[in-house]
């Protein structure tokens, strides 16, 4: 089992990329074989390649992303995160969202497994 602290410093990593908008520095919390499934009902993205077309595709919509994790609930080999957050698009607009992401970590702290709700 993945400990709490590995789960933790997983989801401050991938939390902290989003912000960045940084896309190698966000490819790089993911498991090479990572599975994200965003949006929900659409097809997954399966693996890094996947992973770092879709980051260039948003942070290249966005000015600025900030996050807030609200809460964490570690169950298992992963997490459950409700978070809110601000966006700033490339001109100028603002905007707010909430969701809650599931993640599945690896044991070397790698995110294997991310599904938006």
């Amino acid at each position: 089992m993945v400990s709490k602290d590995v789960i933790n410093a997983a989801v401050a990593a991938y939390f902290q990329a989003l912000t960045s908008l940084d896309v190698e520095r966000y490819v790089g919390v993911f498991a090479p074989d990572a599975v994200v499934h965003n949006p929900p009902g659409a097809p997954p993205q399966i693996g890094v390649e996947a992973i770092r077309q879709s980051a260039q595709r948003l942070f290249g919509a966005y000015r600025a992303i900030w996050p807030t994790m609200e809460r964490v609930c570690i169950a298992g080999d992963g997490a459950a995160v409700l978070y809110s957050a601000h966006f700033t698009t490339v001109d100028g607009a603002t905007t707010t969202g909430s969701g809650i992401d599931v993640f599945e970590v690896t044991n070397a702290g790698l995110i294997q497994v991310i599904r938006y709700y």
